[in-house]
């Protein structure tokens, strides 16, 4: 590839696309408390974090400290800033992990039952969702094309959503550019993980190896 245009810095600066999971604010945890007996809140989310352990070794990946999200606006974003608005005492921020061309982060959200997760998970299922998160896209490449696919996310928790915004412009010297931005989401019992893979051609080969080894910790924490 040559030359990297703006829009790929723009992605590096902004590695917190994550419209499913609200980042709201940098390098902080968040949470409530939890009574009940068992786990509590924040060890559930903790279980859930990523670790250097689940990256590959020698490939530079580093850790950094959690990335605010951007602000959505307009009408097709509107049901998701309700349900990011209502949830934000729920939500805990994973460290955040960055190599050469690529970068991973995560958010958890401990809700106090299972059912509020799952309505949590119904917002982002609606087709407004898809038309907030383009329009989203569109201010973070303003110079590329952008296309939104649905990611399937069976077989991973009790059930899950998410999109895979692909954007590809062209360099100075006239060749393809090509930024991929992969939101999976899992729900498991009351938790809701959601993650943020970015990189450049094509979506992050390691990417399903992190999920899982999130989402197991994850069940095993749950287990107690």
């Amino acid at each position: 590839m040559g030359g990297a245009p703006a829009y790929v810095g723009a992605m590096r600066r902004r590695l917190a696309l994550t419209l499913l999971v609200a980042v709201a604010i940098a390098g902080t945890v968040g949470g409530s408390a939890d009574a009940r007996s068992g786990p509590s809140d924040r060890d559930l989310a903790t279980a859930a974090f990523l670790t250097a352990s689940d990256f590959p070794a020698g490939e530079g990946w580093v850790r950094h400290p959690p990335t605010p999200s951007g602000t959505l606006r307009g009408a097709a974003c509107a049901a998701i800033n309700r349900v990011r608005s209502a949830s934000q005492r729920y939500r805990f921020s994973s460290p955040s992990f960055q190599a050469q061309n690529a970068a991973a982060e995560e958010s958890v959200y401990v809700f106090p039952t299972a059912r509020q997760a799952q309505r949590y998970v119904s917002v982002f299922r609606r087709k407004t969702a898809e038309r907030c998160i383009h329009k989203y896209a569109t201010r973070v490449f303003p110079n590329a094309t952008i296309e939104i696919t649905r990611i399937d996310t069976t077989g991973v928790g009790d059930d899950g959503v998410g999109f895979a915004i692909t954007a590809t412009g062209t360099s100075v010297q006239g060749s393809p550019d090509i930024v991929v931005v992969d939101i999976p989401s899992y729900r498991v019992g009351r938790v809701f993980v959601g993650f943020t893979f970015s990189s450049t051609d094509e979506p992050l080969d390691i990417q399903q190896d992190v999920v899982h080894s999130a989402i197991a910790r994850l069940g095993r924490a749950l287990r107690g």
